[in-house]
């Protein structure tokens, strides 16, 4: 065992410890925030995936490290998610944001057994009755809110829930994978053609009324790599629906076409505004490096089509474009925190798929950078053991979550340290398995 191996699962051990009791949990992350939230959202948080109790759960269960699994940990964690939920009912259906995430935690943290049945099917049932509202908006309007398809709160999360559901599940399953072919139909506007995703959210949230305000969300937790990620994933397992190789070959043209070469190689901007997309010149800046926009959650979703499909030029330009992303020094790199969505781990994470490929040395040798970014940023005097930089960058925050939080940081670390390189269990989580 190397000493960096030996540094990482300490520090694991230490900050899952602090992570046990939910109670504990809440009034720290309740202390931290401040003002910043009324009560019911801090609740809406608390329940959900990305940041609150569901994802701290994933450390405990039976997908858990087996160094860190205590079934009857997830199991309080749960109990308080659920009786947060009961006491304020939620209709947002979110993987990351809303109950999608809570089903999708507790069917990974119960692994083959039986138990919250009738949880999930409670689950289930609200999940099937708001995809098909959802399908219902889009018919009327095509182009609209992000938040109807994304990772985060939109139908690509609530897929890959329903997808690893399997059978309770299916039915609804088809309906989100209709509507996300639906979706990636072209549009005409004002005489001029849009790509099927175009959306009214603005890039950091809020929407605008007309199409010419709006934007297609290149990204993997708001924009197109998320649903691209969820149609290859359902085709490997063959689950399909007419019009879905279609849509995945569009998604993935866009890509193709929109892909740009700068100082270190292929990039691609965070999203595309109108007069870029018609006249076919982007941003010549490269987005995030991270999971939820930029290379990495680009190169995952393309990585999943390029296995659903065979086409091995998909898997090349994956490669590729991970391959000029390396080239760049980790100092150079627009990463602050050590999460999973935005931060360091994520990139941890994401760099794990490509790390026995063409430019395997190369990966790992950064991973090994980054794993040591991420020890540095360890602080014992934090509550959860890492803090986070409010948007203002003034304050640090501590979060115990699984996508900005604490959760995700050891996750990522774990499997680090445990020298696989094959999707966990939590992935699915992050669409990339």
């Amino acid at each position: 065992m190397t000493d960096r191996t030996s540094r990482v699962r300490r520090i694991c051990r230490d900050v899952s410890a602090e992570l046990t009791d939910p109670a504990s949990v809440m009034r720290t992350f309740t202390e931290s925030l401040g003002d910043d939230a009324t009560p019911a959202q801090l609740e809406a948080q608390m329940r959900s995936l990305g940041s609150g109790l569901p994802g701290v759960a994933l450390l405990f269960g039976d997908c858990a490290p087996p160094a860190l699994r205590m079934d009857h940990v997830s199991h309080r964690h749960f109990t308080t998610a659920v009786q947060l939920l009961r006491r304020s009912p939620a209709n947002d259906p979110g993987l990351h944001s809303g109950i999608s995430g809570l089903a999708l935690s507790i069917l990974l943290c119960r692994g083959s057994g039986n138990g919250y049945g009738s949880a999930l099917q409670r689950l289930d049932a609200s999940l099937g009755g708001i995809v098909a509202a959802v399908r219902t908006s889009v018919e009327h309007d095509p182009i609209g809110d992000r938040a109807r398809f994304d990772a985060i709160s939109g139908l690509a999360g609530v897929g890959r829930y329903a997808l690893l559901r399997g059978a309770p599940m299916r039915d609804t399953l088809v309906s989100v994978l209709k509507t996300l072919v639906a979706l990636g139909t072209s549009r005409s506007v004002d005489g001029h053609h849009l790509p099927g995703y175009w959306t009214l959210t603005r890039p950091r949230g809020g929407l605008v009324a007309s199409p010419r305000d709006g934007n297609l969300n290149l990204g993997m937790s708001h924009g197109i790599a998320g649903p691209l990620a969820l149609l290859a994933l359902a085709h490997k397992q063959g689950v399909s629906v007419p019009g879905q190789l279609r849509t995945m070959e569009m998604l993935a043209d866009v890509y193709r076409n929109r892909a740009r070469i700068g100082e270190h190689g292929v990039h691609w901007p965070d999203f595309i505004p109108w007069d870029a997309w018609l006249s076919g010149d982007g941003d010549e800046e490269s987005g995030r490096t991270a999971w939820c926009y930029g290379t990495l959650g680009i190169a995952s979703a393309l990585r999943l089509a390029a296995d659903a499909t065979g086409q091995e030029e998909l898997r090349l330009l994956a490669h590729s474009a991970v391959e000029s992303m390396i080239r760049v020094p980790l100092d150079q790199w627009p990463v602050s925190s050590a999460g999973l969505c935005h931060g360091w781990a994520g990139a941890l994470n994401c760099l794990k798929f490509f790390a026995t490929g063409p430019h395997a040395e190369e990966v790992n040798r950064v991973r090994e950078e980054i794993a040591d970014v991420v020890l540095r940023l360890h602080d014992e005097r934090e509550p959860f053991g890492f803090g986070y930089p409010d948007e203002d960058g003034r304050t640090t925050l501590a979060l115990p979550g699984f996508l900005d939080g604490a959760t995700g940081v050891v996750l990522a670390l774990d499997a680090y340290a445990s020298g696989s390189t094959e999707a966990a269990p939590w992935d699915a989580a992050l669409l990339l398995a």
